[in-house]
């Protein structure tokens, strides 16, 4: 989904933050490495309005690689949940100015995202690097074998409409016995069903 589809979507309300990659208090430092999925989830509480979120495969350039014993260090790529509040202000640095780029490709340099606030006062403030910064051949690499995020939203919308339904009914889209194949982590199981829905529940 390029950004002029997700500039779309973000004109609905909502929150940010959550995933794979946690946002903390203060400088988030990111690469984002893929187009950005849009999907929508329910509220926090009954009556709450659904919130719009973005997700998107990065590179936390605090934390970017997996250390091996005996072996070759790994690129470490996360996915990132991003709400509204973010994303206009990508798409802002990605219509116009110096930092402007194509919309059907993800900002060709690296971000720093400020968190403010805890919970429902949590503010983000996004600032774009002051140049352009080409992935190394290690990162192009592992990009290439990364799961499609489309894939990773209908795992997780799989698991929420399980979650709404007794046990008995529960459609078993997800059984606990799956096993995908993770880029990072090599095959992992799926999570089965469960009454809380944690997109960390949801492998990639």
């Amino acid at each position: 989904m390029d950004w002029n589809e997700l500039d779309d979507h973000a004109a609905s309300s909502g929150g940010s933050g959550g995933g794979f990659y946690t946002f903390k208090v203060g400088d988030n430092n990111l690469r984002l490495v893929s187009l950005g999925e849009h999907m929508t989830r329910a509220g926090f509480n009954p009556g709450d309005a659904p919130r719009q979120r973005f997700l998107f495969w990065c590179i936390d350039r605090d934390d970017a690689v997996i250390k091996e014993e005996g072996g070759k260090d790994k690129v470490k790529l996360q996915i990132v949940d991003c709400g509204t509040m973010i994303i206009k202000a990508l798409r802002a640095y990605q219509k116009e100015g110096d930092y402007a780029f194509p919309a059907d490709e993800s900002p060709p340099y690296d971000i720093n995202i400020k968190a403010t606030g805890e919970k429902k006062q949590r503010r983000y403030v996004v600032m774009p690097a002051r140049k352009n910064t080409p992935l190394n051949t290690e990162e192009v690499l592992a990009i290439k074998d990364l799961t499609p995020l489309s894939e990773i939203k209908d795992r997780l919308k799989a698991k929420e409409e399980d979650a709404k339904l007794p046990p008995a009914q529960a459609s078993g889209d997800i059984p606990a016995d799956t096993i995908v194949n993770d880029p990072v982590r090599g095959k992992v199981p799926v999570a089965p069903p469960s009454d809380e829905i944690d997109i960390k529940d949801i492998k990639f």
